[in-house]
Order: structure tokens, then C-alpha cells, then sequence
């Protein structure tokens, strides 16, 4: 059968482990291949460390990768095992986060595509601690230049925010399930929930490993490391 060679498999799990780190989702979660698994969690005991070493050296230092014998449905390249956040998102369309978690990345979509700052309590009173800081003059020229997409001064600001545990609407659910069928979708995969906290990843029919196309930072970092 035509599958996912080892080095696109590697490429694959750590745009994974770097969509899950961008939403602050890389918790509580496996990557299961037939004879691979990579997790979230650390392992301890010796043999696990040999393992890491010998088949995960190269991956993000928060992934930590065992062999394993794992029975995958008919056609699966993999399946993932995840905690409630992955499961809301994936499953019910519903993204619930602690802010500290999210990325610069994914608080910037956040902040430009919602009213998450203010829908969460943090009002004119609180920019004008920041603003203090700042050549803005006002809330709302301040505003004005969140529209602009002033990423320097945005980043900043975002960096002195901590607005605790959000409850995001559906449309950045949406876009995040949308990321990850990208993904599958340069790998000629495609997925389906499973469970709760389960979903199963799938050869498309006309999958060929040669025309698999990784992101190019992704062949970039591994093949550095």
C-alpha cells in the first residue's frame, strides 16, 4: 500500500505539534501511527528516553515519540487522541481557552477577527494603563491602529494582556478546523471525529506519497536539525 513515508510522517506530526502550540492545544495529546506514537507527554523511564532519542530526536522539543503497536481502521495513516479543548473544537464547533496558552499568532487572529477583548472585560479603562506607555493618544486612535494591522505595537500591547480562561464564537472554531484540513490536505489525508476525543486521518484515494507537500519551514527546520 502507498503510504506516508517516515520523513513526510516526521514533517506531518510537527506541523501538527505547531498548530496545536499556535491554539494553545498541544495538552493532553497522542499521535498514533501503526508503529509510532507521538505524545505531548513526558516519559520518564530510560527505554522511553532511548526511544525519543533514537526515532524523535529531530522534533519539537515537546514532542516525545515511542514505538508502539497500534490497530488503525482500514486506510488510516493515523489517529489522534486528545483532551476536551481539540474535541470541542473538532467536535462541536466551540473553542474555549486560557488566553496565556494562545500564541502571539493565534491572539492576533483572535483580536483582529472577534470582539474578544472587550466581550472578556478588558475595556477602555484598561488600554489606558497601556496607552500610558504608547504615542496613542486615545482608545479609539489606538483602536484605529489595530485595523491598520500595526503588528510591532499590536505585539506589544498583547504582551501586557492577560485576560484568563475565553469562550471564543464559532467562527474561530471554524477557521481553526479549516487550518487543520490544510494541513491534511497537502499530505492527501482527510479526517473524521471518531469519539469525543478521538478522530481517525484518512488516505485520500488518489494519495501518493511523492506529491505530499510539506510547509517549507517545516523540511527546513527537520532537515537543520
Amino acid at each position: 500500500m502507498n503510504e506516508l513515508s517516515r520523513q513526510n510522517q516526521d514533517y506531518l506530526v510537527e506541523e501538527i505539534i505547531a498548530f496545536c502550540e499556535k491554539w494553545g492545544m498541544w495538552k493532553d495529546v497522542s499521535i498514533h501511527f501503526k508503529d509510532l506514537c507521538y505524545a505531548d507527554r513526558y516519559y520518564k523511564d530510560d527505554e522511553a528516553k532511548e526511544l525519543f532519542e533514537e526515532v524523535g530526536g529531530k522534533l519539537s522539543p515537546r514532542c516525545y515519540c515511542y514505538k508502539t503497536d497500534v490497530k488503525l481502521k482500514e486506510n488510516s495513516a493515523f489517529k489522534m487522541l486528545f483532551d476536551s479543548t481539540l474535541a470541542e473544537v473538532f467536535g462541536m464547533g466551540v473553542y474555549e481557552m486560557d488566553w496565556d496558552d494562545i500564541s502571539l499568532e493565534g491572539k492576533l487572529y483572535i483580536a483582529r477577527n472577534t470582539n474578544v477583548l472587550e466581550e472578556n472585560g478588558y475595556d477602555e479603562d484598561d488600554y489606558k494603563v497601556y496607552l500610558d506607555k504608547t504615542e496613542f493618544d486615545s482608545y479609539e486612535e489606538y483602536k484605529e491602529m489595530l485595523l491598520e494591522e500595526n503588528d510591532k505595537e499590536f505585539i506589544k500591547f498583547l504582551e501586557t494582556v492577560s485576560l484568563g480562561f475565553i469562550n471564543l464564537d464559532v467562527k474561530v472554531a471554524d477557521h481553526i478546523e479549516e487550518e487543520f484540513v490544510d494541513i491534511l490536505d497537502r499530505y492527501g489525508l482527510w479526517y473524521e471525529p471518531q469519539d469525543v476525543c478521538e478522530l481517525n486521518c484518512y488516505y485520500s484515494d488518489d494519495f501518493d506519497d511523492k506529491k505530499v507537500k510539506p510547509a517549507e519551514w517545516v523540511v527546513k527546520k527537520l532537515t537543520l536539525n
